[in-house]
This record gives C-alpha cells, structure tokens and sequence, in this order.
C-alpha cells in the first residue's frame, strides 16, 4: 500500500477550526483473529489530509487499504476485527476512543465514504430520491417533500439529466456511471469535511472513469473538502 499526496498546497480548514490535519491516521494495526490464527491486514500506517487535500492510497487487493477506511469510518466487523494499536485523528480528536453515539454524529456528517459497487450498496426496492432524501429527513428532520426537492438539487449536483423526472427510478433503472454519480451525491448530502473514495470508478469503462473523476476534483475544489483515494488503478490517481 502507497500513500501518494496530489496537492502542492494545502488551504485551512474551511470552518477555521485550527491548522492542523482534517485527519490523521498513526501507526495504525488491523488484525483478523481467524480459526488458523491471526490475520494482520494493515501494519503501522501513518498518513494525514487536510481540508482540500487530496491523498491517494494506492495497492494491490488486500494491501489493507479498504480496511483502514473501513476502521477510519467506524465500520470494521468487531469481531473478528480487531484495532490492536494505533490512532485515528479527526480534528485532533481520536475517533478509537470516542463512543458508537460520538462516531455516529461524525459518520456522514463530517466524513461520508463512497463505496465502490453503487448497486449493492443502494438499495434495490427503493428509488433513488427515496434513498437521497433520507440523509435530510434523519439528520436534519426534513419533511418528505423538502427532502425529495434536496434529492433532486443533489442529483443535478452530480450532472444527472433530468433529475427531477428521473428522482422516481430505481438503482437498476441506471447505468453504472449514473449509480455511481448517485453514490457521490449521497456522500455530499450533508457537506462533510471529508469524503474517503473507495475504488470509485471499478468496473466503469475508461471514458466514464474520467467523468466520475472529474467531477469529484470539481466537487471538492467546491466544498473545499478533503479527499482520499483508494484505488489500485495508478491512471486514476493521474485522473486526479
């Protein structure tokens, strides 16, 4: 696994909350506890971003990289998961030692993570604006209507073509570039400092990868929110 730094230079926090790092990550350890023994999946990583920083962490499946975005985001399977060492620095504070309740108030409020296969990761019998309004109708308590018309800002947010028409349709009812423009609207629903890409472009064909890539760097140079990118794919990092 590679850390590889894409900004030359890095702005301050867009809420002014100080000048160190959005998010740190040190000397961080998964580890797997299996029936033939245990399994280390990532190995005293060490990396930060700031607010509009983008920071690609680039290897092989199974380097660990999915893993350390998974313990960043909270959502490791514990067991047989296991954080045996390590700190997870968001805003200087450590996310390890916050509680479920805590983690929950960070979690798509202020880092949100884009996952890389849109369609199991959406749900089959419920239409996307359905899906897209509930970020707004949980965490800010707004009615069914007023988190449907937030739907559709948010999908000609991502450059959906007639999203107000298309606000109805199902996740199937989309290629894979439109699904995954969902996903990244979904990620963007409440503003989040950061956004942590998860393979974004898999199984998407090379001219619809440049669009998808092209549209986040257009989204976070317009949110000022930082970025890392996980991907095995080194002409994706070039992308960005």
């Amino acid at each position: 696994m590679s850390i590889i730094d894409k900004t030359a230079a890095v702005p301050a926090p867009r809420d002014g909350s100080g000048t160190g790092p959005l998010l740190e990550v040190r000397d961080l350890h998964v580890e797997f506890h299996t029936r033939d023994g245990v399994a280390k999946a990532v190995n005293g990583v060490n990396y930060s971003v700031n607010a509009g920083e983008t920071l690609a962490v680039l290897g092989e499946s199974g380097s660990g990289k999915s893993v350390t975005a998974q313990a960043i985001m909270g959502i490791l399977d514990m067991p047989p998961g296991k954080i045996p060492q390590g700190e997870i620095l968001f805003r200087g504070q450590d996310m390890l030692k916050m509680s479920e309740e805590e983690r929950r108030k960070i979690r798509g409020r202020k880092i949100a993570m884009i996952f890389q296969d849109a369609l199991s990761s959406l749900n089959p019998v419920l239409n996307v604006g359905y899906q897209l309004g509930e970020m707004f109708r949980v965490h800010q308590g707004l009615s069914k209507k007023d988190a449907r018309l937030k739907a559709i800002e948010l999908m000609d947010k991502v450059k959906i073509p007639a999203a107000k028409a298309r606000v109805t349709d199902y996740p199937h009812q989309f290629s894979g570039g439109m699904r995954q423009r969902i996903m990244i609207a979904m990620a963007l629903a409440l503003e989040p400092d950061l956004i942590i890409a998860d393979e974004p472009t898999t199984a998407l064909d090379v001219t619809v990868q440049a669009q998808v890539m092209d549209l986040l760097a257009e989204l976070q140079q317009e949110y000022n929110m930082g970025l890392i990118l996980i991907t095995h794919d080194l002409g994706v990092v070039a992308d960005v």
